[in-house]
């Protein structure tokens, strides 16, 4: 799924596994950093935009979604927001994360998220980790990347 041109083209991926008799779309995305030379090279406003397409086109009941939301400002975003309000929650049962960042560069931010939307009641609990959660860690690459890898485990009824 091609995302509004922001910064740079971005495109989401999307998978539907049958688990069980029950449909579950799996999709990964990745939001522009920044936005375009100007007043809005921060980018809040383009990541909005790109969430909101995205939402657009998953009316799936079941859905995880697994981005790097490059959420500057945090959950101040709108795009954070338009996801909550679209029923995404963080962990099922919903919790935020616990830890303080997920990029090891400055600023370290929390940017990479595992969210699951649930409107089948198909989903009986989704616990998220952060691999490599050792404070210790101040390495400029974990695994190969500049970000902490998530895992979800996700148990369905």
């Amino acid at each position: 799924m091609e995302l509004p041109f922001e910064y740079q083209r971005r495109v989401a991926v999307a998978a539907d596994a049958l688990v069980a008799g029950r449909r579950l779309r799996t999709v990964s995305a990745h939001l522009d950093p920044r936005g375009p030379v100007g007043h809005k090279w921060l980018g809040a406003a383009g990541r909005a935009l790109q969430i909101r397409h995205l939402l657009a086109t998953l009316q799936d009941d079941t859905v995880v979604l697994g981005a790097d939301l490059n959420l500057a400002r945090g959950r101040a975003e709108l795009a954070w927001r338009s996801l909550e309000q679209a029923g995404f929650r963080f962990g099922v049962p919903p919790v935020l994360p616990a830890w303080r960042h997920t990029y090891h560069a400055l600023p370290r931010l929390v940017l990479d998220y595992i969210m699951v939307r649930d409107r089948a009641d198909a989903v009986t609990d989704a616990r998220v980790h952060r691999l490599d959660e050792d404070p210790a860690d101040r390495g400029p690459a974990v695994f190969g990347s500049d970000h902490h890898p998530l895992l979800a485990r996700i148990d369905l009824r």
